[in-house]
């Protein structure tokens, strides 16, 4: 906080004795200085916000994807979430809930590696809610600047599958991610 403030107070001092061009310099520099300062983007009070967008299929239709989330990392390195997804353009409609816990190693490096687990709730129009659980691996690379690539696999099991329904009661799905941190 006290790198924050320090700037601010730099900032207030800098706006009235500078000219509207340098006042612009000085603006952005403020907004990337906090920045790249971070340590880390997995420490501990570290809150995250994510848009979902994608496509997906079931029930022998297609369909886009859009959802939000939010996250929170407790201790370094320890995170825990909450993702809503909005499933339209097919039919039934679908709509799915999913806290989540991940634990992402090596923090500081350029290679981070994540394990993790997540429940999902699946409320469809015209059928029965489902339930679903599973877990997740994969790797997370700070690409420069204040950004992060990440892949890996999850595999999910749905427990109230019934095969004469369905094709499998599990599933396997690689993972692709790109965030920026601030």
């Amino acid at each position: 906080m006290s790198i924050y403030f320090y700037m601010l107070t730099f900032l207030i001092d800098e706006l009235i004795q500078m000219k509207y061009k340098k006042l612009i310099l000085l603006l952005c520099l403020s907004l990337v200085s906090p920045i790249q300062l971070m340590a880390s983007p997995f420490d501990k009070g570290v809150v995250n916000a994510s848009i979902i967008f994608g496509s997906g299929r079931a029930y022998n239709d297609s369909y886009n994807v859009l959802g939000v989330g939010i996250g929170y990392f407790l201790v370094n390195g320890l995170h825990i979430g909450l993702d809503y997804e909005y499933w339209s353009g097919g039919e039934p409609t679908i709509q799915q809930i999913s806290p989540r816990v991940s634990y992402v190693f090596n923090r500081n490096g350029g290679l981070s590696p994540y394990v993790g687990a997540f429940y999902r709730k699946t409320k469809i129009d015209t059928l029965p809610d489902s339930d679903a659980y599973g877990g997740r691996a994969g790797v997370y690379l700070r690409s420069g600047g204040n950004f992060i690539l990440g892949a890996g696999m999850a595999y999910i099991e749905y427990s109230d599958c019934e095969k004469t329904v369905f094709n499998d009661c599990s599933d396997t799905y690689p993972e692709f991610s790109f965030a920026a941190y601030f």
